[in-house]
């Protein structure tokens, strides 16, 4: 992977509502230029405009903490995320029995959703384009192999895509 100095600049042209995918920074070091949705416009623009992270950042170490502190609070609440995180900075001898099981239960949970926000666009994307494997492949920059054992879930109802391409940050109170 690139290391890259300002990813906003470089490859996120949020005024010309575009990404571009280039300099070895997808996984096939193809490039690509994707259209951002106006949705996620409207999130990225958030994230920006807030600093916040915008993913996982290999290179960073204040990065991984960020996003690390914004995953455990997201998908474990308040509570659990906050104790995850004091007991993943205390050293592993002072664990209890009853601190290493919840830590188990607790990464376990944070790892089924490492893909979430990606898994949920995948699936989100492929039945608002009609069921395009092409065009939903092109968008993630997967195989189709991959698609189709990642991305391709069952949204109930089936329209349900509708809504989250509607959804946006003022409509959790978020400006």
């Amino acid at each position: 992977m690139t290391k890259l100095a300002d990813f906003w600049s470089t490859h996120l042209k949020l005024d010309d509502r575009m990404v571009i995918i280039d300099h070895g920074l997808g996984k096939i070091g193809d490039r690509r230029n994707i259209a951002i949705k106006d949705n996620a416009y409207l999130w990225l623009r958030y994230l920006h405009d807030n600093k916040l992270p915008l993913s996982y950042d290999d290179q960073s170490k204040a990065g991984r903490k960020a996003f690390s502190r914004f995953r455990a609070r997201a998908f474990l609440g308040e509570t659990d995320g906050n104790r995850i995180l004091k007991l993943r900075r205390k050293p592993k001898m002072l664990h209890t029995p009853e601190d290493r099981t919840f830590l188990k239960g607790a990464v376990a949970k944070l790892k089924e959703r490492e893909d979430v926000f990606r898994h949920c666009f995948g699936t989100n994307f492929y039945y608002a384009c009609n069921f395009d494997k092409n065009q939903t492949v092109h968008e993630m920059g997967n195989s189709v192999a991959v698609f189709i054992t990642h991305y391709r879930g069952i949204l109930q109802p089936a329209d349900s895509y509708k809504e989250y391409w509607n959804l946006k940050p003022s409509d959790f109170g978020l400006v």
